[in-house]
């Protein structure tokens, strides 16, 4: 898989952060429902991934 263009361009190419980020884009059709649904989503994939 590719690094983000965004992440590369606000890191070093090389940069750890581009390959070890999440990049999460939001548009004008998001609310906070799919904010807060996203983050409930990535707190439960976290905990199982620290197990």
């Amino acid at each position: 898989m590719e690094p983000s263009h965004v992440l590369s361009a606000m890191f070093t190419e090389n940069s750890a952060c581009t390959t070890n980020s999440i990049r999460f884009s939001f548009g004008l059709a998001n609310n906070q429902e799919n904010v807060t649904e996203a983050a409930d989503r990535v707190v439960k994939i976290v905990k199982k991934l620290i197990k």
